[in-house]
Order: structure tokens, then C-alpha cells, then sequence
């Protein structure tokens, strides 16, 4: 029965080989194109490639799980895509009745060699507790939700997988446009009628048993308000990861700024990233991955201009002004999610920087494909240094 995850996991969709060697040729064809162009057609390229792995599931959540799958690996930091990578990315977002179930069987079938039946899938998806027992094709009872935390398109598949198609083109056909739709359901039944009236007792008695703990605790509890308060307050940050490179200059790590001057300082440039919850969640985003603000709203600048509040598409380009897999356009989730991917896409970058590098020409040779985007960033940051000090 497990033959089928096998299949898939030996299943390549793509790898930083093929991104690489797709980039090659985009630079030899279309060398006269500027860097941004170029960097479209890579992007468009690798999308197109997921995207066409992706047929057979609804169209209104491939893009959420296309960026589902990019965090599961690209950004996980593994280098190459499987088909398993998209089952798994699946069954731990999607929620999985039996239209869902069906779905997924259809789309394993249509890439496998040796067919399963759904009977083989569900007694997988239950001894993975990843659906209920109760879940049967002749039942319409929902499952238990598997609960979730929270590049680039043409079709260049055959190119990339088999190494026969024409790449010229592929690049060269409509890019598709995937409709925004968010799917995931947060809260959904989790037992069927027949549990009702033990819940009820269940729910009595825990009420009493809560009522008689805080009558007999009281004290304790207002006595410990104002710490747990403090360890509240500081869970978003309970996780923050530190630079070990004694090569990284002390003010690219993260330190305090001074938040009134810099929002003072995006106000003169009428920037949306003044406001909330733009400014915080990159601000906590810094922290989170031990880089200076200061740093990260340069990159916005340089990429965005720091999201002038005049411009038609404000509210969409603060979602993403960094433009994170390439552009705000193709990958626009919020702005909590492109700031922390921002961030550790520079933390990865810095912790490996050898001694004598600029850091910022250091991440310039990952983050963007124009040469000289590194000074314009470095001008920023040193303007933005000195607004705030």
C-alpha cells in the first residue's frame, strides 16, 4: 500500500540544478532583456512547472498550495521539489471529507504507475491520523482537521523533468493567473451525534472543576498576573534566532531603533509601511531573525519605494514590498509572512557571508538577479541610519 509514496517520493518535479540550468539559457536567449525581465521569465518558468503538477485539484486553492509548497521545501531549505512534496503539502492543508479524498486519489492515480484504490488511501490517511476512522465513501461525516501554521510560470515540465522540450517556446507562452481564494477552515465538527450528551456531561463537569480551581487559586493567580502578561507579551518572540558570524558587522545584526523617527521618516515618503500592521510585522520580523530593521526596510525601498500610498495597487504591494519570489504580483499572502520570509532569506544569506564581504553585495547574489541592486539598498540604509540616529 505504501508503494504509491514511494513512487512519489522518487517523482522529481524540479531541482536547483534545473532552476540553474533554466537560467542559463534564459541569459544566452534573451540576453539584450534587463535583469528584471529575465527574472520574470525564471520565475514564470518555475511556477508553470509546479503548476502543472498540480492538475486535477481545484483551481480556486492551487495557488495557496503552490506557496504551501514552496514553504515546505525551497524555504525549508531543501533543494529540490518531489511529487510527494505536493500529497504531503495536500493532506496537511486541505481539509479532507470524501470529495477531497476523492480528489487526491484521482491526482495520485493520474501520476503514479501502479494505481491504488481508495481504500488504500484511507487506511493510510487514518494510521497517519490525518483523517478519522468514521471517514468511508459511504459516509458524508467530516474528518478532524490536520490544523496549519499559517518563484516562477510557462510550461517548461517536459524541459525541466525530461530534459526534451523546447524551453524557447514554453518561456515564451501566456503566463497563467491563478484566482485568490483562501480555503482553509479553521474550526469544523470534531464528533458526530452519537458523542453528544457524554460532551454534555464532560462539559458540566469541567465547568464545576473550573469554577472550584479558580475559587481555590485566586490569589495565586492575581499575584502571577503581571508575569504572565510579561511571558505573553514576549511569546512572538520566544523563538529568536541569533547570526553566529563574527564576519557580520554588529549594526546589520538586529538591535533597537528608534520606531518614532523612522515612521517619521516613511511618513515624508507617504509610505503605507508607516502604518499598521505593516511597520510592526517587519519590525518583529527583524528580530525574530536577529537583523537589523534598518535593513530590511531598505529593501523596500529599493523594491518598492516604500509603498508610496498614492500608488493604485498600495494595499497589494504592502503585502509583499519586498517581492519575495520574485514579485508582489505572483506572491501576495500578507505582510506578516513575506517580512518573516524576507528576513530569513537575509539570515540565511548572512550566517555563511566569508570575512571581507560586503554584506549587502553578499546578499545581493542571491536576493536579486540586477548586479548593482546591492548599492542602492546600502544608499538607503545608510539614510535610514542616519534619519534615525
Amino acid at each position: 500500500m505504501n508503494k504509491f509514496l514511494k513512487e512519489l517520493k522518487d517523482t522529481k518535479v524540479i531541482n536547483n540544478n534545473d532552476i540553474k540550468r533554466i537560467k542559463q539559457y534564459i541569459n544566452i536567449k534573451f540576453s539584450k532583456e534587463d535583469s528584471k525581465n529575465k527574472s520574470y521569465m525564471l520565475s514564470s518558468t518555475i511556477h508553470d512547472i509546479i503548476n502543472s503538477k498540480l492538475e486535477g485539484f481545484p483551481s480556486y486553492i492551487k495557488k495557496d498550495l503552490k506557496n504551501i509548497i514552496f514553504k515546505n521545501t525551497f524555504l525549508s531549505g531543501k533543494d529540490h521539489i518531489q511529487m510527494y512534496d505536493i500529497f504531503y503539502s495536500y493532506i496537511n492543508y486541505q481539509k479532507l471529507d470524501n470529495e477531497q479524498i476523492g480528489i487526491l486519489l484521482t491526482w495520485i492515480n493520474n501520476n503514479i504507475k501502479i494505481k491504488i484504490d481508495r481504500k488504500d488511501l484511507e487506511e493510510y490517511l487514518i494510521v497517519e491520523k490525518i483523517i478519522n476512522p468514521i471517514i468511508t465513501t459511504n459516509s458524508d461525516k467530516l474528518s478532524l482537521e490536520k490544523l496549519t501554521c499559517d518563484l516562477d510560470t510557462s510550461s517548461l515540465k517536459d524541459e525541466v523533468i525530461n530534459n526534451n522540450t523546447n524551453i524557447d517556446s514554453n518561456i515564451n507562452s501566456k503566463f497563467t493567473n491563478i484566482k485568490e481564494h483562501n480555503t482553509i477552515d479553521i474550526f469544523r465538527k470534531l464528533f458526530n451525534k452519537s458523542l453528544y450528551s457524554g460532551l454534555i456531561v464532560l462539559a458540566l463537569f469541567l465547568i464545576v472543576f473550573y469554577v472550584k480551581s479558580n475559587y481555590l487559586t485566586a490569589s495565586t493567580i492575581n499575584k502571577s498576573s503581571t508575569q504572565t502578561k510579561s511571558v505573553s507579551c514576549n511569546k512572538v518572540y520566544k523563538h529568536t534566532l541569533r547570526i553566529i558570524n563574527p564576519n557580520i558587522p554588529k549594526d546589520i545584526t538586529f538591535s533597537s531603533i528608534n520606531e518614532v523617527k523612522l515612521k517619521n521618516y516613511l511618513s515624508t515618503k507617504k509610505s503605507m509601511l508607516a502604518k499598521e500592521p505593516y511597520f510592526s510585522s517587519i519590525i518583529n520580523s527583524a528580530k525574530e531573525f536577529d537583523i537589523n530593521p534598518l535593513l530590511l526596510f531598505a529593501i523596500t525601498g529599493q523594491e518598492q519605494n516604500f509603498v508610496p500610498e498614492n500608488n493604485e495597487y498600495a494595499k497589494k504591494i504592502a503585502n509583499n514590498p519586498f517581492n519575495v519570489f520574485h514579485s508582489w504580483k505572483e506572491y501576495n499572502t500578507n505582510i506578516k509572512d513575506t517580512s518573516k520570509i524576507a528576513a530569513k532569506t537575509v539570515f540565511n544569506l548572512l550566517k555563511d557571508m566569508p570575512k571581507g564581504e560586503n554584506p549587502f553585495k553578499w546578499i545581493n547574489k542571491k536576493y536579486a538577479e540586477d548586479k548593482n541592486w546591492y548599492k542602492g539598498v546600502q544608499s538607503i540604509y545608510k539614510e535610514l541610519y542616519n534619519a534615525v540616529n
